[in-house]
Formats: structure tokens, sequence, C-alpha cells
């Protein structure tokens, strides 16, 4: 099986159970749950929302958003127009995923502490250590955006 995946072109990487369980934490509940709560606020800001003022709709905010707002609407309509079953899934079935949201939590809300108190040299320094994160890999995933960007419809 895993030759027949090889040859159709699919990445193999064997993984143990504890370990596939943190990546899949990582790389699908902390994804999902990133463009889900984006969704989500996005979905409170709408016209109509309870209790929200009228704000601008889809396809105003469609209209002027940047190259990173099209893509975070791409990646949460290709979310929320799949199979609901998969994504709960994904949030419930993992043990790991818990604590892959409550760091996305964390991080959204040390955030909003640090913009909240005017603190720029603190936003500085979370993004040197995002920087730091990519290590030798920056530019690559930097080009890899360029790339994706360039393919977003012009208005």
């Amino acid at each position: 099986m895993l030759g027949l995946l090889d040859r159709l072109g699919g990445r193999v990487v064997e993984l143990g159970p504890a370990e596939h369980d943190q990546i899949a934490a990582t790389t699908q509940a902390l994804t999902h749950a990133a463009v889900l709560g984006f969704g989500m606020a996005l979905a409170d800001l709408a016209p109509g929302a309870a209790g929200a003022e009228p704000r601008l709709d889809l396809a105003t905010i469609a209209a002027v958003g940047p190259p990173p707002h099209q893509t975070l609407l791409a990646l949460l309509a290709r979310i929320s127009g799949g199979t609901s079953e998969v994504y709960w899934d994904v949030q419930h079935g993992n043990p790991l995923a818990g604590p892959a949201r409550a760091a996305l939590a964390a991080t959204l809300h040390r955030l909003a502490a640090l913009i909240d108190r005017d603190d720029s040299a603190a936003f500085h320094a979370e993004l040197a250590g995002i920087r730091e994160f990519f290590g030798p890999h920056l530019d690559e995933y930097r080009k890899l955006c360029a790339r994706l960007f360039a393919e977003l419809p012009t208005r």
C-alpha cells in the first residue's frame, strides 16, 4: 500500500501513534481552528448577526480585502463547503487538538494584549520569533506565498 501511494504521488511519512497525534494536532486541528475562528468572527461581524452593528457584506469585503484576507476566505469556503463530520473529527477525535486550540486562543489574547498596551517592541519581538521559527525556510515560504497571491483573481 505504501508503495502504491508513493507511485501515485502521495507523501508517505511513517510516524508512531503519539507523533501522529501531535503532528495532526498542529497541521490539521490548529490550522482548521484558525480558519474556523476567522470564519466565526467574520460571521459575527456580518449584517444581521445577533448583537452586531451592520457591517460590510461579503461582496464588499472581498472587493477590498488584501491577498491574505482573500486566501483566508478561500480556505474558509473550502472548509465550510466540505463535510462537517470530517472537520468535527479533526477537532474532537485527536486528544491533542484541545491543547492546540488553547495555544491558538492564548496567542490571540497575547496579541490583543500587546496591541492594547501599545507595545510595538513586543509586537516586533513576536514577529522576530516567528521568523526564527522558519529558520532557513523563511524565504522558501515567502516565495510560496507570492506564488499563491499571484494566482488570486484581480478586481
